[in-house]
């Protein structure tokens, strides 16, 4: 049950920290940063070991002005060894994809990678997150973009048990792109 009010849209409430990144062939490193806000819904198996989340959103980045995103996750929890990020309850692994969209339609595209994490701070109702996300693409100038970026954010189920497993999420992001 616990599980299944797992938020992943904290991720996409970006509050990242910075993380290098080589530039790409032709492309130029620049620092990437910017916050935004959305919802996630989240769902877990009956035995609350592997939950899948949505989350959708505005934000406001750094080479893309205001736009929206995407995340699609799956969250893995136990068993296996808790990473200690000062909570009692969190993710074993992490796997998805993040797309974000810039205010002329571009798109940065990325993958959720290892270090990823969620993990509960109050029962049922705020979920911390954190995404290291590996650029891998996307549209139009970012076509062959490459980079990582970092991305914190916090999930409030403000409606819990009425609304178990949909979040009001916010957050920021930073990191380097190449382009």
């Amino acid at each position: 049950m616990k599980r299944s009010l797992i938020a992943l849209g904290v991720v996409a409430t970006l509050a990242l920290s910075v993380t290098a990144a080589m530039a790409g062939p032709g492309g130029t490193d620049r620092p990437f940063k910017g916050n935004s806000s959305g919802t996630t819904t989240s769902s877990c198996t009956p035995a609350g070991d592997v939950c899948t989340s949505s989350s959708s959103g505005t934000h406001t980045s750094s080479h893309m002005g205001r736009g929206t995103y995407s995340i699609a996750s799956t969250q893995t929890w136990g068993p296996g060894p808790m990473p200690d990020h000062g909570f009692s309850d969190c993710s074993t692994s992490m796997t998805g994809s993040v797309t974000l969209v810039a205010a002329n339609g571009d798109e940065l595209s990325g993958s959720i990678e290892t270090g990823s994490y969620v993990c509960e701070d109050v029962f049922g109702t705020r979920y911390v997150s954190h995404l290291e996300v590996k650029v891998t693409g996307g549209t139009g100038r970012f076509l062959a973009a490459t980079g990582m970026y970092a991305v914190d954010g916090v999930s409030v189920d403000a409606d819990f048990p009425t609304t178990p497993g949909e979040f009001s999420d916010t957050g920021s992001h930073a990191g380097t792109i190449s382009y």
